[in-house]
């Protein structure tokens, strides 16, 4: 545990405080050289650098799929005119009808109390990242085969964030695994009908930011959270293109998922190589003149 942690008093987050006259007490070890202290800066700036450069890279490639998402859903693929309809103005093609009209019966998730142990993971609000389902932070639940079953993830299902705070109601991800998993009780599992309405294009569609908004519009909004039920899922009005550009659409959005994907996966790397050198230099493990000096970018007289 970091020794500042370590200070920390107070039963609840919003009270919690570092005694001053503790943390002045902290012993920091210091190199003897200025030298060797500026080096050290150096390499540690250069890896932070490397961390603020990808995150740049997401943060334009993210700027760049919102621009995208507002064409594609507006404008389509094939240069049509456009169309005012319930859901927005779209391609004259385009149909817009009730979402209910298009997918299964929407199913609630399992009403279990997961555990940090079990037979099965059980997804939930936690497990959305950037539109996809994503294995964090997991619980488990013990159920038997008969609601395993019901309750079982497929790939290509849509999990709807039901409830949550105003800011992340509606929040929707698709699960693309074949990993055994079920859902918790705050999701909604949409199941579309393929010949119609491909998953990977409605999951786009739904995480378009002005789709976001009128979703958040219909909820119900409560103390500390805001609720979209089922039944008002189903009445929500989706436009959508014929299966063909629905795919070019879904592909072209995806392509630049992969981007930030990557962009957010060399991100990480970064930020562990400077977690891992930090580590290394201050405790004196490695020392500065043992690293390659101009490999990292770094005069050796930093």
């Amino acid at each position: 545990m970091p020794i500042a942690k370590g200070l920390v008093s107070g039963s609840t987050p919003s009270r919690q405080r570092v005694d001053p006259s503790a943390f002045s007490q902290i012993v920091v070890p210091v190199p003897d050289a200025i030298s060797e202290q500026r080096a050290i800066a150096a390499v540690l700036g250069k890896l932070q650098a490397a961390v603020a450069a990808q995150q740049a890279i997401i943060d334009r490639t993210a700027e760049l799929k919102a621009a995208l998402m507002a064409k594609l859903f507006t404008e389509g693929t094939r240069g049509e005119p456009t169309k005012e309809t319930v859901s927005g103005i779209v391609p004259i093609s385009w149909g817009s009808k009730p979402l209910g009209d298009a997918i299964e019966p929407p199913q609630y998730g399992l009403s279990v109390r997961g555990e940090a142990a079990g037979r099965y993971p059980i997804l939930r609000m936690n497990c959305q990242r950037n539109g996809r389902v994503a294995f964090d932070d997991l619980q488990y639940v013990d159920i038997d085969d008969r609601t395993f079953a019901a309750y079982k993830l497929r790939r290509g299902d849509i999990l709807f964030n039901r409830t949550n705070s105003a800011d992340l109601v509606g929040r929707t991800a698709i699960f693309d695994d074949d990993r055994d998993a079920v859902f918790a009780s705050y999701l909604i599992r949409m199941q579309p009908r393929r010949d119609e309405l491909l998953p990977a294009y409605l999951n786009h569609y739904l995480n378009w930011e002005r789709t976001q908004q009128r979703l958040k519009a219909i909820a119900t909004r409560g103390v500390s959270q805001s609720n979209i039920s089922a039944g008002k899922l189903k009445i929500f009005d989706v436009a959508f293109p014929t299966p063909d550009e629905q795919e070019e659409i879904a592909g072209a959005l995806g392509a630049v998922d992969q981007r930030i994907a990557f962009a957010e996966a060399q991100r990480e790397l970064s930020h562990e190589l400077f977690a891992a050198m930090l580590d290394e230099l201050m405790t004196g493990r490695i020392r500065v003149n043992e690293l390659d000096l101009a490999a990292l970018g770094v005069s050796a007289d930093a």
